[in-house]
């Protein structure tokens, strides 16, 4: 099962240095572009999938139900992202997982879940004037 999830994590490693090199564009004037982390995170999840690929571990390590499912709801985060926006995606992913998985109730999921998003707003919008996407909403 873990050779499955590490070639899963090897084609969305592909995708992310993808989406970097071309979309986002790795270097720009000088300076790291948008898909600069993409790019190097992808290239890093690449080659540590690889080696859980090649390298025949006897000592297996059992995936929860906890696991596959943070691999995909961040999978379908990064693909929401362009359409949604990163801002609403990550308020919408911290509030749903813990309210569904961490098991909070609503009113402290949206509490933390909001207060995390405005942080992560006020220190890379404002602070850092770093332009993350929009999506559709314009958020």
């Amino acid at each position: 099962m873990s050779r499955v999830l590490a070639i899963g994590l090897f084609v969305f490693a592909v995708y992310c240095i993808y989406q970097g090199f071309f979309n986002y564009g790795f270097w720009e004037n000088n300076t790291p572009g948008g898909g600069f982390l993409p790019a190097i995170g992808g290239m890093i999840l690449a080659i540590s999938s690889l080696s859980v690929i090649i390298v025949n571990n006897s000592k297996h390590i059992p995936i929860t139900k906890n696991v596959i499912l943070a691999i995909l709801a961040s999978i379908l985060m990064v693909f929401l992202i362009e359409y949604l926006g990163m801002i609403l995606i990550l308020a919408l992913f911290m509030i749903l997982w813990l309210k569904m998985v961490e098991n909070y109730s609503i009113m402290r999921s949206v509490m933390y879940g909001g207060a995390t998003t405005l942080v992560i707003f006020l220190v890379f919008k404002v602070v850092l004037n770093v332009p993350l996407p929009e999506g559709i909403l314009g958020i």
